[in-house]
């Protein structure tokens, strides 16, 4: 099979991707939180204010000393920041229903870009263009080739695994096929290790990066979204489709306790203490597992679904920081979003406090800066495993949706033609 490019652009460039609430938008790894006010590292009073808006709480201390620093080289500029976390889409569209919006917020683009689009302000000439990576900026340009986003960062996920757990079940390589991997499974139970810690209480896990599975590993995933979207394609009766669900079944067999009852924080907790062998999740994980466990080596493999093959991982942007078209402070975002992207300062902390794999072509990063997990992704990348995230192209609130059928799946509510038929519904009808 053809492995897959990030956002569609050739890999050799990437040498280093209304039931419950039609608000909740695709994340990328985060926490949920309440949406909080707006915040700033000093109370003093500056003529310019910024106003940002962001999901990633992940990112709170390491964007305390991303604004002290700007403010520190833009004394004539104030940065206040606010956090929705899971809740983001509706945060957002609160914020402008109530006119309070803000002048920096994010975009997952794709379908989430056509719809705010006529709220954001047009980047292309900003100079940070020319430096982002081919492909990067796709899910937030237009028809006319008009960049919309600043893309901060690339991560990856799959199955993220404790080296010392697969080594002491006698695992040496990775197991990157479904048979393969099947195989460890065997050796981690008999070694007395649980294989997998499932999050699956946490809708995004299931909605957004699981549901991509089954829409990335084909030979051109746009056109079976839209034919899924037309109602021309039979779930239960596509081959990928079918392993995706015994993957998926993988888990539940040999997983801890109930993954109904297992967030995003107690299965990092559960996994840092070495009670599973495996989660499902990505690079973003860094720095709270570094807290929790800084010995831990981790490694990332893919989730296989394709019979035969070995699995690649998907790439790409999470988000893009865009800017109000009307904003009062317009040119100081831009400003704030060229600093961040350009300065040497801004650069430094964006690597080293975010933690974030960097979508430019000329900034470099070691294992020491970023961890192992960011070092995994590139692996992945270099060695052309990549798949593109086709989530973000899926109707504005199905995700929330699919992801609840999963549940209920999951939960043994539901059989899995019925989840299936509810997911070819929710793509006809939305």
């Amino acid at each position: 099979m053809r492995k897959r490019p990030i956002a569609g652009c050739p890999l050799p460039a990437l040498s280093l991707i209304l039931i419950l609430s039609l608000l909740l938008l695709p994340l990328s790894g985060c926490r949920g939180e309440a949406p909080g006010p707006y915040s700033s590292p000093t109370n003093e009073f500056h003529p310019k204010t910024i106003r940002i808006l962001l999901y990633k709480v992940e990112i709170l201390e390491g964007m305390d000393r991303l604004v002290h620093a700007f403010q520190a080289s833009h004394p004539g500029i104030r940065v206040e920041v606010a956090y929705a976390g899971i809740e983001y889409g509706a945060a957002l569209k609160g914020r402008f229903a109530a006119g309070e919006k803000p002048d920096i917020f994010n975009n997952s683009g794709y379908a989430e870009f056509s719809h705010w689009k006529p709220e954001l302000a047009d980047l292309s000439g900003e100079p940070w263009v020319d430096r982002l990576l081919p492909g990067a900026a796709d899910p937030v340009t237009d028809g006319e080739g008009r960049v919309y986003g600043l893309p901060v960062n690339l991560e990856g996920y799959g199955y993220i695994y404790n080296k010392a757990l697969f080594t002491r079940a006698g695992i040496l390589e990775p197991p990157m096929d479904y048979e393969s991997l099947a195989a460890a499974v065997e050796k981690l139970e008999a070694a007395g290790i649980v294989p997998f810690v499932n999050g699956y209480q946490v809708w995004w896990v299931l909605g957004t990066h699981f549901m991509n599975i089954a829409l990335a590993n084909r030979e051109d995933p746009d056109a079976f979204v839209q034919a899924a979207m037309a109602g021309e394609v039979r779930l239960g009766e596509d081959p990928v489709v079918r392993n995706w669900i015994r993957m998926l079944d993988l888990t539940l067999a040999h997983g801890y306790g109930d993954p109904m009852t297992i967030g995003y924080n107690k299965q990092l907790e559960l996994f840092a203490k070495g009670e599973g062998a495996m989660i499902q999740q990505g690079n973003w994980i860094q720095t709270q597992i570094q807290e929790l466990a800084p010995e831990l080596e981790l490694g990332m493999l893919p989730i296989p679904v394709v019979d035969g093959e070995p699995g690649s991982i998907p790439v790409g942007v999470p988000s893009n920081w865009v800017v109000h078209r009307n904003s009062p402070v317009k040119e100081e975002a831009k400003e704030f979003l060229r600093w961040m992207a350009g300065s040497q300062e801004g650069q430094r902390i964006l690597l080293e406090e975010f933690k974030f794999i960097p979508p430019f072509s000329d900034v470099p990063y070691t294992r020491e800066q970023l961890g192992p997990l960011a070092v995994e992704v590139g692996n992945h990348i270099e060695a052309g495993r990549t798949l593109g995230w086709h989530w973000m192209k899926l109707p504005e609130g199905s995700l929330n949706m699919i992801g609840i059928l999963l549940q209920q799946y999951v939960a043994g509510e539901l059989s899995a033609d019925r989840m299936l038929e509810g997911i070819e519904r929710i793509l006809q009808e939305m």
